[in-house]
């Protein structure tokens, strides 16, 4: 399942739309999501943060494989940055919660993210 999250934007072909982050949490719980569009605003909504931390909680708790995600509107760049932040916390969570598990594309080292160790620092992050 696609879930596109946004407050005012029609959905794309295909996707479920979710104009809310409780709607969103709701249907995280209860269906397989492969792919997720956050809205970086929702308005009234709620955050699209709280969505993303669920998302890393119950890849952490569960076990439950990291959907495939995008921020399709950046109109809020705190909000984005927390959001992004947070689903590379959820992908390192899954990747280290299930070692052996084929299905781990989104762990960090396929997204470009390389920990470079230099002299005085414990492990500094380089995007590549």
């Amino acid at each position: 399942m696609f879930l596109f999250l946004d407050d005012s934007r029609p959905a794309p072909v295909g996707a479920t739309v979710c104009r809310s982050a409780k709607e969103a949490i709701k249907l995280l719980a209860t269906e397989h999501v492969r792919q997720i569009s956050f809205d970086s605003d929702l308005g009234d909504g709620g955050s699209p943060y709280e969505v993303a931390a669920e998302i890393l909680k119950s890849s952490g708790i569960y076990g439950k494989t990291v959907p495939h995600w995008c921020i399709h509107d950046r109109s809020n760049p705190v909000v984005a940055r927390n959001i992004r932040s947070t689903m590379l916390s959820a992908e390192r969570r899954y990747a280290m919660s299930n070692p052996n598990d084929p299905k781990r594309r989104n762990t960090p080292s396929c997204r470009g993210i390389v920990v470079a160790l230099k002299p005085g620092r414990v492990g500094s992050q380089r995007y590549l």
